[in-house]
């Protein structure tokens, strides 16, 4: 392992592109990893909101009649929220009871007082019925909603409210599916990275390879060059052993010349 750490750091040292792109890689790798540690928390949360969501919306719904029912445009037939906000003509006294009855007649009835929103004697009440008048259609609705809504009333506002959860559980699942996407695809950007980074090791090895051949093959070099030297330097030394054998043939014809001539004096 420690050689093959040296031998990437001499062969990145060579060829510098290399360490770039093993930069890049690791780059896109950490880059990816954080991204599915974050896409792995969003869905964590959401999960967690719905959960959330799911167990408040009984407490939520609760709340949010009494609030209505208290401002007086909740429950209500007209289907118009402003339309029922129109129709009072003066505000609610509250005593701090939330039942339909106190928010109709304004609060506790406090014996020998006159109770805000009941009508004096000879006097005329906005809002109530006297004879021979008409009486603004859609108060006695709201007052027939508020005190006990109808089955019919409570019935559409329960369908009303399913299709809402209904819609916003589909918003949802829409929404967590196009993460589970997102993080497929970020999985398989992962997958193709990694199969890069084998490809790329696999790339060095090769080099690594080709790079030991051609050592080798620069040693045969040298060791083909010194042959080569060795064999100059023994055609050299041939050339010599011929002339040493020639100037000894020429000694040893001298010397019997000179034999010759010794004898033939002798005579």
């Amino acid at each position: 392992m420690l050689q093959a750490k040296v031998y990437g750091q001499a062969l990145a040292a060579k060829d510098p592109t290399l360490a770039i792109k093993d930069e890049r890689i690791a780059w896109h790798k950490k880059q990816l990893e954080i991204q599915l540690e974050i896409q792995h928390e969003l869905l964590c949360v959401v999960y967690a909101i719905v959960t959330l969501l799911g167990c408040l919306r009984p407490h939520i719904t609760k709340t949010l009649e009494h609030t209505l029912a208290f401002y007086g445009i909740w429950p209500h037939r007209s289907g118009s929220i402003s339309n029922q906000v129109s129709i009072r003509s003066k505000p609610i006294s509250y005593d701090g009871a939330c039942t339909p009855f106190s928010i109709i007649h304004g609060g506790r009835q406090q014996p020998g007082t006159q109770q805000p929103g009941t009508q004096q004697p000879g006097t005329q009440q906005p809002g109530t019925q006297q004879p021979g008048t008409q009486q603004p259609a859609g108060v006695d609705d709201l007052i027939q909603g508020i005190a006990g809504p109808s089955t019919a009333a409570s019935g559409q506002s329960g369908a009303a409210q399913g299709f809402d959860e209904e819609h916003e559980i589909g918003g949802l699942e829409q929404l967590l599916g196009a993460m589970a996407k997102q993080n497929n695809d970020l999985i398989k950007q992962n997958d193709r990275l990694l199969k890069l980074n084998d490809d790329t090791q696999e790339l060095n090895r090769d080099m690594k390879k080709n790079h030991d051949r051609q050592k080798v093959i620069g040693e045969l070099a040298k060791q083909n060059h010194d042959l080569q030297k060795l064999i100059d330097d023994m055609r050299e030394l041939n050339h010599a052993v011929v002339a040493q054998a020639a100037w000894s043939d020429q000694r040893r014809k001298a010397a019997e010349q000179e034999l010759e001539e010794l004898g033939m004096n002798n005579h």
